[in-house]
């Protein structure tokens, strides 16, 4: 919800050619790199599932190519970015402000239910394609899926998706490194759509507010948190709108 608008505005600031495909390819980097730091540590406390995280990465990687088709079609410009993009803001929004703990809890009465490989080409294809449409790690659709219709345990869902996001990300940003970009990005440190120079203060500031989290974690009010986050999600959703259609 962060890196993707501040790159956005910034390309654009900066008014770098193909600016769409330089955010997307930036955020995924810096998805990356915040999904291999935090995953790290959580790996050795709970049990990965790692058949539904492989499964579904196997068809995220497709739901990654067909995404970078239609960016890379020249018709996703400016308009259907903001338009797509912000419609993800308010959908978690949404989610923020339904605060869905009880529902998810509700569901340990339940047994998991296995998917069958339509479910993991569903699930896997929907989280690749909107990660590289608007530059996102795909937890948001593998998350809600897991929980909320297969009844999985919402520590093992995160692992689970931190892994597939790992995947995802990966194969979204190599895609747009590996395209000649029509200008530079705004520092030197870049390869095809991929300014690493714009990204690493994003992945340092994301670690380190990563820290401090775990150390408030405690002291905040959780579903006040949430309602903050839900109403920055419309407004970056409605300045979308505002300033780019």
């Amino acid at each position: 919800m962060i890196f993707t608008p501040v790159l956005f505005y910034l390309f654009n600031f900066h008014e770098v050619a193909d600016s769409v495909k330089w955010t997307i390819g930036t955020s995924l980097f810096c998805g990356f790199s915040s999904a291999v730091s935090s995953i790290i540590p959580q790996i050795h406390k709970y049990q990965l599932f790692l058949k539904n995280a492989l499964i579904l990465s196997f068809f995220g990687v497709f739901g990654t190519w067909v995404a970078q088709q239609i960016v890379n079609s020249g018709y996703y410009d400016r308009g259907p970015f903001s338009v797509l993009f912000s419609l993800v803001l308010f959908y978690m929004a949404w989610r923020f402000f339904l605060d869905n703990k009880e529902s998810i809890e509700t569901k340990r009465e339940y047994m998991p239910i296995e998917l069958k490989l339509k479910d993991y080409a569903i699930i896997g294809g929907s989280a690749g394609l909107v990660s590289s449409l608007v530059g996102i790690g795909g937890g948001i659709v593998v998350v809600p899926f897991l929980t909320l219709l297969y009844h999985h345990h919402i520590r093992t869902v995160t692992l689970t998706s931190t892994m597939v996001v790992i995947v995802l990300a990966l194969s979204g940003w190599l895609q747009l490194a590996l395209l000649e970009p029509l200008s530079s990005g705004i520092s030197a440190y870049s390869i095809g759509h991929v300014d690493f120079g714009a990204a690493f203060p994003l992945v340092i500031g994301s670690a380190g507010g990563a820290l401090f989290g775990v150390h408030i974690a405690q002291h905040v009010n959780r579903k006040r948190l949430q309602q903050l986050f839900g109403i920055m999600a419309i407004l970056l959703g409605l300045k979308l709108w505002w300033d780019f259609l």
